[in-house]
């Protein structure tokens, strides 16, 4: 057929526009590796990628760059407590200003990047996603609680909660989180402000279930 096909004996070369679409089977490919995912070079070449490990998972590498297998990354746990024996109060806090909550607990550091010291944790440099809170009562008549995350390295506040309103002895449990990224080694603590009354880490009144109370908590992870 005129068009079709051209060039000379052992060299035919098809004209793009005269195969139809859908007409190239698989059976038809050439061979490749199983596993292999085809994809385009920087070039807008086609390509393969892969085989992967088992358990990676295929990953954008950006423009410009053909997607690769990679690990899946879980991220490292930090868990930060203060704690008491069973049946007993905790701190008391004084209304006007922000108060530093007592963590005396490091419960994980799965990937070492945290330190506890005098109710500061320490971090390495990273991304990290948080979420700290406290359980707190008012001391008298109503009052007005709030916490924060604060980086006391730099003295600025990488999470905070919004104003929770209290009866008197009535107990809640504000709570911030977000997520935040450091260049180097930092210094941060919990805070808590109680407004217009003291607050308190309330023993949990008859209840003595012989497990220890937990008060304060900072839970991270890095990514």
């Amino acid at each position: 057929m005129p068009g079709l096909i051209s060039g000379t004996q052992g060299a035919l070369t098809i004209n793009t526009a005269d195969v139809a679409d859908d007409a190239i089977t698989l059976a038809k490919m050439a061979p490749g590796t199983d596993g292999q995912i085809i994809t385009y070079d920087a070039s807008g070449n086609p390509s393969a990628v892969g085989p992967g490990s088992d358990g990676e998972v295929l990953t954008s590498t950006g423009a410009g760059s053909p997607p690769a297998f990679e690990a899946v990354s879980s991220g490292d746990f930090l868990l930060y407590h203060h704690t008491v024996a069973s049946n007993t109060a905790g701190d008391t806090y004084a209304n006007g200003a922000w108060r530093t909550v007592t963590l005396d607990t490091e419960v994980y550091d799965t990937g070492n990047h945290g330190s506890l010291s005098s109710n500061v944790i320490t971090l390495a440099a990273g991304t990290y996603r948080v979420v700290g809170y406290t359980f707190i009562a008012s001391a008298s008549s109503t009052a007005y609680f709030a916490v924060r995350f604060r980086n006391t390295s730099d003295s600025t506040t990488v999470a905070n909660s919004s104003v929770i309103t209290i009866e008197q002895d009535r107990s809640v449990m504000p709570m911030c989180r977000n997520r935040f990224t450091i260049s180097g080694s930092k210094n941060f603590e919990l805070q808590v402000f109680p407004g217009s009354n003291n607050g308190y880490e309330p023993n949990g009144g008859p209840v003595n279930n012989g497990e220890p109370f937990i008060f304060g908590v900072v839970q991270l992870e890095k990514e």
